[in-house]
């Protein structure tokens, strides 16, 4: 019995690193869940007042490593599309878009200068798996940004917010 279940998890661990990331698994990702995470984490950073500088600060957006099995790539591009979006029309940052000679990030010109980025965000989309009493899967989704003054590599701010959800099968 414990073979059994043992070959099936490993099957199905197998589909899903072969990149068979589908709505069939669980029900545990979907279009809510990357706007609810994306969107509690903006609130946090708009709450902290952390970008709040008299002038706009220029900043570059970095990777956010996905770490689960049930997440696509392109949910990433689309997390990380919406947080850029959302703090370049909040007015507080601009955001690095342009790459200077050396390869570094410049933001647009302002006054005839080409300004270099002074904060990076970054992150990471994690998963935590588990079961429930009826044996049940259990998803966890963790979202956590930083954003790091790049003169000092001080963090200036972190935040973290997870979703969970039930599975439908066991």
């Amino acid at each position: 019995m414990k073979l059994n279940r043992l070959i099936v998890h490993v099957v199905y661990m197998a589909a899903l690193v072969a990149g068979c990331q589908s709505a069939a698994t669980d029900g545990a990702w979907s279009r809510a869940t990357e706007d609810m995470l994306v969107q509690r984490q903006l609130e946090k950073i708009f709450k902290s007042q952390c970008l709040s500088a008299k002038a706009p600060q220029v900043m570059s957006i970095g990777e956010i490593k996905n770490d689960t099995f049930l997440v696509g790539n392109d949910s990433i591009d689309s997390m990380k599309s919406k947080i850029v979006s959302a703090l370049a029309d909040s007015g507080l940052v601009m955001i690095s878009t342009a790459f200077g000679r050396d390869g570094r990030d410049v933001a647009l010109p302002q006054d005839g200068k080409v300004v270099a980025p002074t904060l990076t965000l970054y992150g990471k989309l994690t998963q935590r798996d588990s079961r429930d009493k009826d044996g049940k899967p259990l998803h966890e989704f963790i979202l956590e940004l930083s954003i790091v003054e790049i003169s000092t590599s001080r963090r200036i701010w972190y935040g973290k917010s997870a979703v969970g959800f039930s599975g439908y099968g066991g």
